[in-house]
């Protein structure tokens, strides 16, 4: 990181090319915050939808094709089960993503408080 005052001294041309390198190592750094904030809105949780698609639709199947009432109760009781583990684990991969998150945000913030204070010092 440059000071204005460094900034100042350096040609038109060379405050460029600081620019777009500052500029480069700022979004490198975002990447990563970027992917964890999709991974904890949800947006990557296809599998598990997936999984429960298929979950219901050959619950369905059973339920229909079958004549036997134990059979249907026994697999609308598995396919609840199965249904609900579904959603703690895309529950606690959201909160394991939520963690990092914030371990990121902190490493951050105490990367630019210490860059801060190098500075200042």
């Amino acid at each position: 990181m440059w000071t204005k005052s460094e900034m100042d001294k350096l040609t038109v041309e060379q405050q460029e090319v600081v620019g777009r390198f500052e500029s480069r190592y700022e979004s490198s750094k975002m990447w990563p915050r970027e992917l964890l904030l999709k991974k904890a809105r949800g947006r990557s949780d296809w599998d598990f939808f997936i999984t429960g698609l298929f979950i219901t639709i050959g619950i369905g199947i059973i339920y229909f094709y079958c004549d036997d009432q134990k059979i249907k109760f026994f697999a609308i009781i598995i396919s609840s089960v199965l249904l609900l583990q579904i959603q703690a684990a895309r529950t606690d991969r959201r909160l394991d993503v939520l963690l990092e998150l914030l371990d990121f945000d902190r490493k951050s913030k105490d990367d630019s408080d210490n860059s801060k204070t190098e500075k200042a010092g």
